[in-house]
C-alpha cells in the first residue's frame, strides 16, 4: 500500500515513498515531472515527486477503470464522483465538470479531452477551455470491456486514445 518513486538516470534506485491508504491503481506524472498524480480506492492523491508529499487528496469514481491525465504541469482532468472534473493544483479549484467517466485520454496539444464511462456506448468530447461538448460519438450499441468487478481490478484491456490534434478518436469494443 505504498507507491514507490525511483530515479532511473542512473540505475534503479529507490527515490522517496508515498504512502497511500490503499494500493495504487493509475499514476500519470506531469509534463514538467513536478508533480504525479495516483488514482487509489475512490481518491486521487497528487504529490510533490520530489519532497513525497501529498498536495491534495481528491474524492474520485471507485471504479478502477478510472483514469486521471494532466492537461498541463497545473491542470489534471479525472473520474471524480459522478462527473469528469477538470481541476487546478496551484488554486485548488475545480474549473468544470462534465458527465460521469472512467476512461480519459486528451489530445497533445491539450485543447480536447475525450471521456467514456464504463460500458457507455457514447464518448463525450470536450473543449478543454470552456467545458463545453464539442461532439458525442455514438458507438451504435459497441461498448468497451468491462470486469465483472471494476472496483477491484482493471485488466487494462480498452484502448481509447484521441489523436494530437483531437480530430480522431480510436476506440476498442468488447
Amino acid at each position: 500500500d505504498a507507491l514507490g518513486v525511483y530515479d532511473l538516470s542512473d540505475g534503479f534506485k529507490k527515490h522517496k515513498v508515498v504512502e497511500l491508504p490503499s494500493n495504487p491503481l493509475y499514476m500519470v506524472i506531469s509534463p514538467d515531472g513536478d508533480t504525479a498524480s495516483c488514482m487509489y480506492s475512490g481518491f486521487i492523491a497528487v504529490f510533490d515527486t520530489e519532497s513525497a508529499k501529498i498536495i491534495v487528496t481528491l474524492p474520485a469514481d471507485k471504479s478502477a477503470l478510472s483514469e486521471v491525465e494532466y492537461i498541463n504541469n497545473d491542470t489534471i482532468i479525472y473520474a471524480g464522483i459522478d462527473c469528469v472534473k477538470l481541476y487546478e493544483i496551484s488554486n485548488d479549484k475545480t474549473l468544470w465538470t462534465g458527465k460521469p467517466c472512467t476512461a480519459i485520454s486528451v489530445s497533445q496539444d491539450g485543447k480536447t479531452v475525450a471521456a467514456i464511462y464504463k460500458d457507455e456506448d457514447i464518448a463525450t468530447i470536450y473543449d478543454v477551455a470552456t467545458g463545453s461538448v464539442k461532439a458525442e460519438v455514438d458507438f451504435k450499441g459497441k461498448h468497451q470491456s468491462v470486469t465483472v468487478n471494476d472496483v477491484f481490478a482493471n485488466p487494462n484491456d480498452n484502448l481509447f486514445e484521441i489523436n494530437a490534434d483531437g480530430t480522431l478518436l480510436g476506440v476498442s469494443f468488447a
